[in-house]
């Protein structure tokens, strides 16, 4: 079976106290013949800033069984670089604040050239 497509999936702070969450997913991924590609986890920096080596140890784990990690509505609260540097993310989605003006307002508008010229230095999306 082909996807085209995929679902994204928010997690929470509360996801990373239960890891073995991780393999139930896959579970049922498998018995549905789902490839993991057809799901994406997103993620925002507040649920990272809960407990950090959780959420790494998490992270980590899902991305070695494939999946990707999006940082969500980034641009907004802390928006640390070192979630960025520290984090195996994948993909960087600005929030809307800023796209919402793109043509209305160049500072908004450097904001993103700047954050889509560093996520490619980091190789992401």
């Amino acid at each position: 079976m082909f996807f085209a497509g995929y679902i994204s999936v928010n997690l929470s702070a509360k996801h990373f106290d239960n890891q073995s969450s991780i393999d139930k997913i896959i579970l049922l991924l498998e018995q549905n013949n789902i490839p993991v590609t057809a799901i994406r986890f997103e993620i925002t920096e507040s649920a990272l800033m809960r407990d950090y080596d959780k959420a790494l140890t998490y992270m980590t784990q899902i991305q070695q069984k494939g999946f990707l990690i999006a940082l969500d509505d980034f641009g907004t609260g802390f928006s640390s670089l070192k979630y960025l540097k520290e984090f195996p993310i994948n993909i960087i989605k600005v929030d809307k604040s800023f796209v919402d003006d793109i043509g209305k307002n160049q500072n908004n508008e450097a904001i993103i050239l700047t954050t889509l010229s560093m996520a490619k230095q980091l190789k992401m999306s």
